[in-house]
C-alpha cells in the first residue's frame, strides 16, 4: 500500500480530490501526532528535466497559491508536524534552482529545476488502519471478514433498508442481514457492489490499473557509488539516498503520477509505481518485463542508479471509473497525444472521486474510484459520509 500524505497538488481547483485531500491532510497529520501513529513530513520534490516539464511546474506553484489565498481552503495550523520548514499555507510549495537542488540532493538530476512540496509526507499505513478498526470495534461495529458480498436487495427503496447477503469463503453458507443504511466503500468491488443496487442505467464499469513497485539494493561492492552505463563510456556516480520524496512531473495522459521515489520511516527506497490496465482485480504477481521501462524512467533523475540494484517487489491495484488521467489536465494535449487516446484507450481525461447519496435510495452512500490520494483524504471522507448521511 502506498504510505505517501499527498498535498493535494494535482486535482484542479474544484475537484473533490483537491478539498478532501487538503482537509484530510491536515486532519491526517493531527490524527497520528495524537494517536503516535508512526509519520514524517519529508517534502517531495517534482522535478524538471526540460523546458516544457518546467513550465509545468510553475503552473503548479500558480495553482498552489491560488489555493493558499482561497478561503475555501482555510489553513489550519498543525502544533504536530515534526519538520521545522515553515508551513504558510494549505498547499504550500517552493521553486529551487538546478544548483540549489545539486547541492541538497547531489544525487538527483533536475536538469531545469524543482517544485518542492513541503507539506508532503510519509505515513506507516498499516498502523493507521489499526488504529482505525479499533475505534470502530470499540464503539461497536463489528469486521466481518472472508465473506463475499453476493447480493443486495433494496426494501422500498432502501426506506425500510437494504438486505445483504454474503457467503462464507470457507464454508459457502451464505446468510444475510438487514441494514438502514449502506455505504459502499468496498475499493476495487465497490463498482460491482453499487450495481448489485442500481438500476441498468445507472451502472457503470470498472477499470483497474495495476502498479508494480521496485525494490532498491545495491550490493556491497555498490553501496557507496554505482556504474551507470551512457554509449561507450562508464561512469561510475556516487549515490546518496535522497531524504525527500523524488517524483518526475505529472503528465495529464497517465493513470498515474509516474514511477517515482518513495521510501518508508526506516529509509528503505522504493520506487513506483507504473500503470498496466488489467482485467482481474486480484493480479498482484508483479512481472518482471515491467523493470526495464522503470529504469529507464527512474534514470532520468537518478542516474546513478544500476539496474541491477532493482527487483520488483510487489503490486497494488487502483479501482478506476475510465482509463483517463490521473492529474486534472493542465495544457491542451499535443495532437500525437490527442490521437493517440483516441486510438487507444478512448481516454476521456481526468476522473474524480464519486461520494454521492444515490437518488431513489434513502441511506445509500457510493463511493467509487476511491483511489490516490484516498488515504490521504481518508478521514476527511469520512467527515463527508457522514455530513451526507445525517445532516
Amino acid at each position: 500500500m502506498k504510505k505517501v500524505i499527498h498535498a493535494g497538488l494535482y486535482y484542479g481547483p474544484s475537484s473533490l480530490k483537491t478539498h478532501l485531500c487538503i482537509r484530510g491532510k491536515q486532519l491526517l497529520y493531527d490524527f497520528c501526532s495524537s494517536r503516535d501513529i508512526p509519520h514524517r513530513r519529508t517534502t517531495k520534490w517534482i522535478v524538471a528535466q526540460t523546458d516544457t516539464e518546467w513550465e509545468e511546474c510553475l503552473r503548479l506553484h500558480d495553482f498552489a497559491e491560488t489555493l493558499n489565498d482561497n478561503p475555501s481552503f482555510a489553513h489550519q495550523p498543525s502544533t504536530h508536524h515534526d519538520n521545522t520548514i515553515p508551513i504558510p499555507g494549505p498547499v504550500p510549495t517552493r521553486l529551487l534552482s538546478p544548483s540549489t537542488t545539486k547541492e541538497i540532493e547531489p544525487s538527483v538530476r533536475a536538469s531545469c529545476g524543482v517544485l518542492e512540496s513541503l507539506s508532503t509526507g510519509i505515513i506507516d499505513s498499516h498502523a493507521l488502519m489499526t488504529c482505525l478498526q479499533s475505534d470502530f470495534e470499540d464503539h461497536g461495529g463489528d469486521s466481518v471478514l472472508n465473506s463475499t458480498v453476493t447480493r443486495i436487495d433494496s426494501l422500498e427503496g432502501g426506506t425500510r433498508g437494504y438486505r445483504i447477503f454474503v457467503r462464507d469463503r470457507a464454508s459457502g453458507i451464505e446468510s444475510s442481514i438487514v441494514s438502514s443504511t449502506l455505504i459502499n466503500s468496498a475499493g476495487l468491488g465497490a463498482v460491482e457492489i453499487s450495481n448489485m443496487i442500481l438500476p441498468r442505467e445507472r451502472r457503470r464499469k470498472a477499470y483497474f490499473a495495476k502498479g508494480t513497485y521496485f525494490g532498491y539494493s545495491p550490493d556491497s561492492s555498490s553501496s557507496s557509488s554505482s556504474s551507470v552505463t551512457n554509449g561507450n563510456s562508464k561512469n561510475t556516480t556516487r549515490i546518496q539516498n535522497p531524504r525527500r520524496l523524488i517524483y518526475p512531473v505529472p503528465r495529464p495522459d497517465l493513470a498515474g503520477l509516474g514511477t517515482h521515489l518513495t521510501f518508508d520511516l526506516q529509509g528503505r527506497l522504493r520506487f513506483g509505481p507504473d500503470v498496466e490496465w488489467v482485467d482481474d482485480p486480484t493480479d498482484l504477481i508483479p512481472r518482471d518485463t515491467r523493470l526495464m521501462e522503470a529504469v529507464e524512467e527512474i534514470q532520468r533523475y537518478l542516474p546513478g542508479v544500476r539496474g541491477e540494484d532493482l527487483t520488483t517487489d510487489y503490486c497494488g491495484i487502483r479501482p478506476k471509473l475510465g482509463r483517463g488521467g490521473s492529474v486534472a489536465v493542465s495544457r491542451s494535449p499535443s495532437p500525437k497525444e490527442e490521437n493517440g487516446k483516441k486510438e487507444k484507450d478512448g481516454v476521456k481525461g481526468f476522473q474524480d472521486f464519486v461520494i454521492q447519496k444515490e437518488d431513489g435510495y434513502e441511506g445509500f452512500v457510493n463511493l467509487l474510484g476511491i483511489e490516490s490520494p484516498g488515504l490521504t483524504s481518508c478521514l476527511a471522507i469520512g467527515e463527508m459520509v457522514e455530513g451526507l448521511l445525517y445532516e
